[in-house]
């Protein structure tokens, strides 16, 4: 997730992402996103919602924030909110309207974070044609962490954000 997200947010210096070890050759422990088996790893999930034609993302710290940037990669113009919440307060700390031009980024603005914030933000978004989108991130030391940090760490995220996107579709307030 943050490789692909990393790349997307210099897209117009990166041309994308290729995932030369999609999957295991026989049972062994590697960074192939699909086992031996047949089954998806963790990393599937994460690298597929990345990877979505249309996206919200925070950037990396830099002067005390992160810019809140959509990759469009579509053809189209996109328009929509987003709002961004701290999970642990449910405070909205970042609000707007947007319209992302076609095959490009677009930086909405900034969230101002202090160094020692450590908690989880929730990214949710409605585009002006009905789609719903969310992601989930961890804050650690006011800095985007890398989720790779232990898997239990990363299961109990990725039930978080399926939680998240159940609930904010049951409430949408962005319409």
């Amino acid at each position: 997730k943050f490789f692909v997200e990393r790349v997307r947010k210099q897209m117009s210096r990166m041309g994308g992402v290729i995932w030369w070890n999609l999957m295991d050759g026989w049972p062994q422990m590697s960074d192939a996103v699909v086992d031996y088996y047949y089954e998806k790893k963790l990393a599937f999930d994460y690298i597929k919602r990345s990877s979505k034609p249309f996206m919200i993302m925070l950037d990396e710290f830099n002067t005390w924030g992160h810019d809140v940037v959509c990759a469009n990669s579509t053809l189209s113009d996109i328009s929509g909110k987003v709002r961004v919440r701290d999970v642990d307060s449910g405070s909205v700390i970042f609000e707007k309207s947007f319209t992302a031009k076609a095959n490009s980024n677009t930086t909405l603005g900034k969230i101002e974070l202090r160094c020692s914030k450590k908690g989880m933000l929730l990214i949710e978004w409605r585009l002006d044609n009905g789609e719903l989108g969310v992601d989930l991130l961890e804050i650690s030391d006011g800095v985007t962490a890398f989720a790779a940090r232990n898997i239990h760490h990363m299961h109990q995220q990725t039930a978080a954000f399926d939680m998240a996107q159940e609930i904010v579709a049951q409430t949408d307030t962005l319409a």
